[in-house]
């Protein structure tokens, strides 16, 4: 087992859940839950693996590649950005975190890691750059803390422009700091109810290349610039926006249940059979209602879950969480 598996696993106690090497939970789900929606919290990450991308020549390099500005990208920061397919469509959702030495380290699924590295070692070409999956390092996800003002040497830290602190490091260096870090502990399901409510999109492998970056967001957040050059899909992601043709965005929507949608249900208008949108991420808030976060028609009205016609989906109010 390496140590991406072996880091967040190592901090449960007896009353976490844990699979497949993540924390789930830390004991309470539901009271984990309230507390993402009201305190500062510190999440072991452990569904998102790091690859770095570091030589003279790496800001040049992955500027051409992602949709965001990098060259605007300072040290400490990080930007959730998109890799896209030459038609504009989203491959890889990817936090790009900027260190001091003028690498970056790039935040993206664990499952995709080993996908990333290897498509982005296709365009290296002769620039002076390397790409490498760290397989030792691991993730923590600070929200609503600011920057802890003691870490180790080899943990960096970066702010995103949704008020979310960054740590990565190796598993064993984050595992030592784990404690005296600010925030309540809480795991992946509370995690993701987080990332719901700051509409932050996850984009499963199944969905790639189905959506323009506009329709996950990432132009609210500097994660799309319109005036930087040619990067892959520039041409289209351009022409989108200055026709004003973004169809989709990002919804945050309520259910009820047991068993969150998984990434990839349809969205159904009442009585058709038409799709008006794709659930990205889904979360339990309690044990009988939920939150899921979607790319949804901007006309759709009264929508359900495709495997629960009968059931309308209620909106979240902007700035006016569900009590948990």
């Amino acid at each position: 087992m390496n140590e991406t598996r072996v880091f967040p696993a190592r901090l449960a106690d007896t009353a976490a859940s844990c699979e497949d090497g993540r924390i789930l939970a830390f004991g309470d789900a539901v009271r984990e839950a309230a507390a993402a929606a009201c305190a500062p919290t510190r999440a072991p990450r452990g569904d998102l693996a790091v690859v770095a991308v570091n030589g003279a020549d790496a800001r040049d390099f992955l500027h051409a590649q992602v949709a965001a500005n990098l060259k605007a990208l300072e040290p400490g920061h990080g930007v959730l950005t998109a890799w896209c397919s030459p038609k504009g469509r989203v491959l890889f959702l990817i936090t790009v975190i900027a260190d001091g030495d003028g690498g970056f380290r790039l935040l993206v699924a664990r499952e995709q890691a080993e996908a990333l590295a290897r498509r982005l070692r296709m365009f290296v070409l002769r620039a002076a750059v390397t790409v490498d999956q760290l397989a030792d390092h691991g993730v923590i996800a600070l929200d609503d803390t600011g920057i802890p003002p003691s870490l180790p040497e080899d943990v960096l830290a970066a702010a995103d422009a949704a008020g979310r602190t960054w740590l990565t490091g190796p598993g064993t260096s984050l595992a030592a700091c784990w404690d005296s870090l600010p925030g309540t502990p809480v795991g992946e399901f509370a995690a993701s109810l987080a990332d719901i409510r700051r509409r932050r999109p996850r984009l499963a492998p199944e969905l790639a290349e189905q959506f323009l970056p506009q329709e996950l967001d990432l132009d609210a957040h500097a994660g799309v610039s319109f005036d930087k050059g040619c990067y892959p899909g520039q041409e289209i992601i351009a022409r989108v926006r200055f026709r004003g043709s973004v169809k989709r965005r990002l919804a945050h929507l309520l259910f009820e249940g047991t068993v969150p949608p998984p990434p990839g249900t349809r969205l159904l208008a009442a009585g058709a059979d038409t799709a008006r949108g794709t659930v990205l991420l889904a979360a339990q808030r309690d044990a009988a209602h939920g939150e899921l976060l979607c790319v949804l028609d901007l006309e759709a009205a009264d929508v359900r879950l495709s495997d629960q016609p009968d059931v309308p989906l209620e909106r979240a109010a902007d700035g006016d969480e569900p009590d948990a």
